[in-house]
């Protein structure tokens, strides 16, 4: 995504810098949600790398 208003005031970057945004849901036994995450990164100063275990399933 690119920077927004609230974007720029939060990260101290440019309006229409390149961002990096994500979102996770965590399932446990029988699908339950077990946690909920949202994050938004500056793309030039963190280097972002999800790995993630176990079976995967396809998308509902």
């Amino acid at each position: 995504m690119l920077a927004d208003e609230e974007s720029t005031a939060r990260l101290g970057v440019a309006l229409g810098h390149p961002l990096v945004t994500a979102t996770q849901i965590g399932y446990g036994v029988d699908d339950a949600p077990l946690f909920h995450g949202h994050i938004t990164v500056r793309t030039d100063v963190l280097t972002l790398r999800i790995s993630r275990g176990g079976e995967p399933r396809p998308a509902e």
